[in-house]
């Protein structure tokens, strides 16, 4: 969002207030909300692409970043939550008893 800032520091719009005007600042919205959601097709979205398609009408594109900035921060407290079961270790202790001719009892330790 930040080039397109930039973008419109280059390019002046007229301050009109018209009917035509208020139609060229929609289209113009609607415009950087498609280029940002093909952006997202290559970006590994796709779930949240659809159901971001799937609204109607298309949230404004500040509502959009916004939905794809929760998206990551899930994706990333769900990676931290693997990787901490991932690290999860068993350890167990078996007692064996076994007959006398064998030596007696013992134990036996299963990492």
């Amino acid at each position: 969002m930040g080039l397109w800032n930039e973008f419109g520091n280059y390019v002046k719009y007229s301050n009109c207030t018209c009917e035509v005007a208020e139609k060229f600042a929609k289209m113009d919205e609607h415009d950087k909300v498609h280029q940002f959601l093909i952006g997202l097709e290559d970006d590994g979205y796709s779930n949240l692409l659809s159901q971001i398609l799937a609204l109607d009408p298309l949230p404004s594109l500040d509502k959009i970043f916004s939905m794809v900035q929760q998206g990551e921060n899930h994706k990333t407290v769900m990676n931290r939550e693997d990787h901490r079961h991932a690290n999860v270790t068993t350890f167990t202790i078996s007692h064996v008893t076994r007959g006398a001719g064998y030596g007696g009892d013992r134990v036996s330790y299963k990492h």
